[in-house]
């Protein structure tokens, strides 16, 4: 008979011919067991792996499964079907049951199917009923979901969804590890399933890369909740004569409870060892026998993942590192504050997670041989009082500092090179908030570019000043979102984002911050008109101004002045949000300051504003007749080239790309 790698039923690639009115699996299965007996006869228990695995080549019967999916040694043997199933292969198995793939007749879908191995032990039997209810109490789409129970039987069963792309285990010993960024959204997504199963007052103690599925789009299921146990009542049935799971990936209190109390905490270190084992290709810890390993978990660090693997980030390796923390108290709190840091780095975002420092890498050395240094003490304090006389004599070398990003900025500017100071995608090469900070990250959009919102007004700065007078700023920025519109009478006006440059920043008397500026802004969303009136135009403004913040607090102060500008430039804003990409250049020099704007980024441009110095210095200082209201000692400095820049924010979401200064001629 021929065989086909088709399925037209079940949209499964099974590799059997298919009989035509039924899905492949279930023709082929039917057709073999016809041809020998009737579909569950005693005679199809004799019926071994090979005879289905050799009919397709030694190939996985299902598309999308990976090698290590199912497992045959030619030794394996199918027991018999339950009534209403047909059995095709070993999938796996451990210490309580083994796992098959499945078809169920009645809804004709493939699923996985589980025995309990030890009929006859009371505590297994009373781990498979545990799993089974686990499964029940948890609703999360990253949970391998029970499907049908049957206990009322001599070999109890039930059957879960099967999952199609293997394990995390299997997905490794066939690619290698996995990207930094891959390993990182599968943990986060599995974190967020096992605090649904702590919500539910269960924890899983034995998180492991072969208890996490694959599913056919790439998403974690986190399985075999064999060793779960219930926080919310007495529940021991998985007590043993011993330590529970498995031990390269099992947490110190599991070990022992002098360790501490098993909890979330434990669960937080098995995802974190998993994670581990996704970016380097190796457990954390291992060893010739299991007590070997077990002596590692309570008294060792394991090697730093990044000396295992040079490009796995240091902020991913912080997070890996406080996730296996001996302590239990030092490790995350909990599965969803794991799943937080993991998605602030996903984010581009500085984790919560503590990088390794030199100091946290002896702390940890130390840690890890802390047995070994004891026995050394006595000898090393004798050795160490030798030399102090000697070390404190000798002079201690200087230690070079980090490089300055803002000198490193203004040197390359100064060689007459550009400067890209925020790129495509990404964070800013140096940064300072001024008034009110907000949290940069990636724009909710599939570009990614940097973002960030803010609840009132804030100027995030770029460049203390570049060091250079003859210079053009360019700019690509997008109004993402806004918090709504201010009252008509609100002097600070719509919601807007910016580019501003010349930028001279003051700390006055009674905790005000000042910042005097030239501003490009614009507001990329129509508000609706009052009733009876019509809308007014949507301008792009090119202004000089003053804005007075009260520090304590973060209240805004007496507010904003604005002094003379330029013509406005009436533009179309956007219907729908995000708004587009807009774009500004600017030319600055001792001599002129120009201002360009371009609706998109391969627009035209409009020119605001063509003045020349003389000109920009008069504007500058024209507010000063208008603020009566700063506190005494308030100064307008004349306005000079080399000041600050960067991008103006109030009450927005912005998105900013390709911001870059270039010296001039």
């Amino acid at each position: 008979m021929s065989l086909s790698n088709s399925c037209s039923r079940c949209q499964q690639p099974l590799a059997v011919e298919s009989a035509g009115g039924l899905c492949d699996v279930c023709s082929k299965a039917l057709e073999t067991s016809r041809e020998s007996a009737t579909p569950h006869s005693p005679q199809l228990e004799d019926a071994t792996v090979s005879r289905y695995e050799r009919d397709v080549g030694a190939k996985t019967l299902l598309g999308g499964a990976t090698a290590g999916t199912g497992t045959w040694d030619g030794e394996i043997r199918l027991r018999p079907a339950p009534i209403g199933y047909d059995l095709f292969r070993h999938l796996g198995g451990g210490g309580m049951g083994d796992v098959y793939l499945a078809r169920e007749h009645t809804s004709e879908r493939m699923v996985a199917i589980k025995f309990l191995r030890s009929t006859h032990n009371a505590v297994a039997i009373d781990r498979f009923l545990t799993e089974v209810r686990a499964l029940g109490r948890i609703e999360h789409p990253h949970i391998v979901r029970a499907l049908a129970t049957d206990f009322n039987r001599s070999d109890p069963f039930f059957t879960m969804e099967f999952v199609a792309g293997g394990t995390l285990t299997d997905r490794v010993k066939a690619n290698g590890p996995l990207a930094s960024i891959e390993a990182a959204r599968v943990i986060a997504s599995a974190a967020r399933a096992v605090h649904a199963g702590h919500a539910a007052n269960v924890l899983h103690r034995d998180i492991k890369p072969s208890n996490i599925l694959i599913a056919a789009d790439g998403t974690p299921r986190v399985s075999d909740f064999g060793l779960a146990k219930r926080t919310d009542r007495d529940d021991e049935n998985t007590q043993g004569s011993g330590p529970l799971g498995t031990p390269s990936f099992m947490p110190p209190e599991q070990v022992s409870r002098k360790h501490g109390e098993i909890g979330p905490h434990s669960d937080v270190y098995g995802l974190g060892a998993t994670l581990y084992y996704l970016v380097t290709g190796q457990a954390p810890f291992s060893g010739d026998s299991a007590s070997t390993i077990i002596s590692h978990v309570t008294s060792s660090v394991p090697e730093r993942p990044h000396a295992l693997r040079a490009d796995v980030p240091m902020e991913l390796e912080g997070i890996i590192v406080k996730c296996m923390e001996k302590a239990p108290s030092a490790r995350y709190p909990s599965a969803a504050a794991l799943a937080d840091d993991l998605e602030r780095f996903l984010a581009g975002l500085q984790p919560a997670a503590p990088q390794m420092t030199p100091w946290r890498r002896v702390r940890r050395w130390a840690v890890g041989r802390r047995e070994r240094l004891a026995g050394v003490t006595a000898a090393l304090l004798l050795a160490a009082g030798l030399v102090t006389v000697g070390l404190v004599m000798a002079p201690v070398p200087k230690q070079s500092p980090p490089p300055d990003p803002v000198e490193e900025i203004r040197k390359e500017l100064a060689a007459g090179r550009p400067v890209t100071l925020v790129g495509e995608t990404g964070l800013p090469r140096w940064h300072k908030w001024h008034f009110l900070p907000a949290q940069l990250g990636a724009a909710p959009l599939p570009d990614k570019a940097c973002f960030f919102q803010t609840q009132d007004l804030s100027l995030l700065e770029l460049l203390p000043g570049p060091g250079i007078e003859k210079y053009r700023i360019s700019a690509e920025i997008r109004h993402v979102s806004s918090n709504g519109q201010r009252p008509p009478n609100a002097q600070m006006g719509l919601e807007s984002v910016g580019v501003y440059f010349g930028a001279d920043s003051q700390v006055m008397a009674e905790g005000r911050d000042a910042v005097s500026l030239f501003n490009v802004y614009y507001n990329d969303f129509t508000p609706e008109p009052p009733p009876g009136q019509k809308a007014f135009p949507q301008l792009v403004r090119f202004q000089p101004g003053v804005i007075i913040h009260v520090g304590q607090g973060g209240q805004r102060g007496p507010g904003t002045f604005w002094g003379v500008g330029a013509p406005d430039h009436v533009f179309t804003p956007t219907k729908t949000r995000p708004g587009p990409w807009r774009k500004v250049v600017i030319d600055v020099t001792p001599d002129a300051v120009a201002v360009r704007w371009h609706d998109a980024p391969d627009a035209p441009p409009a020119t605001l504003a063509q003045w020349s110095g003389d000109e920009a210095r008069a504007k500058y200082v024209w507010v000063e007749p208008q603020l009566a209201m700063v506190p005494t000692g308030m100064v307008i400095r004349p306005w000079a080239p080399g000041r600050a820049l960067g991008i103006w924010s109030y009450r927005s979401g912005v998105a900013v790309r390709n911001f870059a200064i270039e010296p001039l001629p």
